[in-house]
């Protein structure tokens, strides 16, 4: 098991990238629940480049 200090110098010294998966059994963020049923429904998000064709819908 690392320390606390031990983890935190993981983020100081990675040479590539490092990136957060978060996981949630529900995802409900009231703030953010209009966005996400159009992501769910495969609307438009309006984020150049991106689409949620080929994602399973």
């Amino acid at each position: 098991m690392l320390s606390g200090k031990e983890f935190g110098r993981l983020f100081e010294t990675f040479e590539r990238t490092a990136f957060r998966l978060e996981t949630l059994s529900v995802y409900s963020v009231e703030e953010e629940r209009e966005d996400f049923e159009r992501f769910l429904a495969g609307g438009d998000m309006g984020l150049p480049g991106t689409t949620t064709r080929g994602c399973g819908r």
